[in-house]
């Protein structure tokens, strides 16, 4: 592994303690580990940051009280944190966050700070419209990513009657694998699926698309709808009329979320790559009334 080769001795290795796969992997690989976690309550660990009583604030940001521990003595620093962020996998990005600061020696209360003035990320839970549903756009591109934004999202749902409708892909020459379990984890999360491309590349659009399915029909129930776009020889315009199809059957009170691209500024289709971008072409998109 990466971390094996490039980690120094003297290094610390930084893990999340709330990813059981990821913990106990890396805490065979590392003499020196800081771990931080939204849930933990191990007294045994020397190096430990965590965040308690976390609280959204009307869909905002979150905020929560951290407690770093650095050495075997008692909680060495607690404070209020507040992170401009929706999404609560936000808070664990914040404490990874601080915990490299802990190693850097920059000081608690300038990381803290610089958490509650940070600029928000394009293209990560990024709001593009409240009213009258919510309009979502999210760089989630493997199941771990999927799994915890669609998580967080579909508690914007303003009821239990309101949909959550996510628009994404796989890409083409990565990891196939992941394919069928992003299904699965739209159909455990999302009430409607539309099915895209997302930089197929030399790979078929359609077969990309029938693995997604597959995982999808094995966890999905009777009231879920999993719409398809498959024709590659459109190009942007898939993902394009896939996003509007979403739009289009969204009511006041839902939640669309489209995941995948985001920031990024091209489609690659074979070998070529064309202009697009997700943020752009949704508010193009929200400014023409569906028909």
């Amino acid at each position: 592994m990466l971390v094996k080769k490039h980690l120094k001795d003297s290094g610390f290795a930084v893990i999340n303690l709330d990813d059981e796969l990821v913990f106990n992997r890396m805490k065979s690989l590392a003499r020196n580990e800081i771990f931080y976690s939204t849930r933990s309550t191990r007294k045994n660990l020397k190096h430990l940051v965590t965040a308690k009583n976390i609280q959204s604030h009307g869909n905002e940001s979150f905020c929560f009280n951290v407690e770093i521990k650095l050495g075997r003595e008692k909680t060495s620093f607690k404070q209020p944190v507040c992170i401009p962020m929706i999404g609560a996998y936000n808070v664990s990005n914040a404490l990874a966050a601080l915990s490299v600061g802990c190693l850097l020696d920059i000081e608690e209360k300038k990381v803290v700070r610089g958490l509650k003035n940070m600029d928000r990320v394009p293209g990560r839970t990024e709001v593009l419209q409240k009213e009258p549903f919510y309009v979502i756009i999210d760089f989630a591109h493997t199941p771990n990513g999927l799994k915890n934004v669609l998580a967080s999202v579909a508690k914007l749902k303003k009821s239990k009657k309101n949909k959550l409708l996510v628009v994404f892909g796989c890409a083409g020459k990565r990891d196939p694998s992941k394919r069928s379990l992003m299904g699965q984890i739209a159909a455990r999360y999302a009430d409607v699926t539309i099915l895209t491309a997302e930089d197929p590349r030399t790979e078929s659009l359609k077969k990309i698309n029938d693995a997604i399915e597959k995982g999808w029909r094995s966890t999905a129930s009777d009231h879920q709808e999993i719409i398809r776009y498959d024709d590659t020889l459109e190009n942007v315009l898939v993902r394009q009329n896939a996003i509007k199809k979403a739009l289009c059957l969204a009511q006041e009170g839902d939640v669309v979320i489209i995941c995948g691209k985001a920031h990024e500024k091209s489609l690659c289709f074979g070998v070529t790559e064309y202009p697009w971008n997700d943020i752009a072409q949704t508010k193009k998109l929200l400014m023409h009334p569906c028909p």
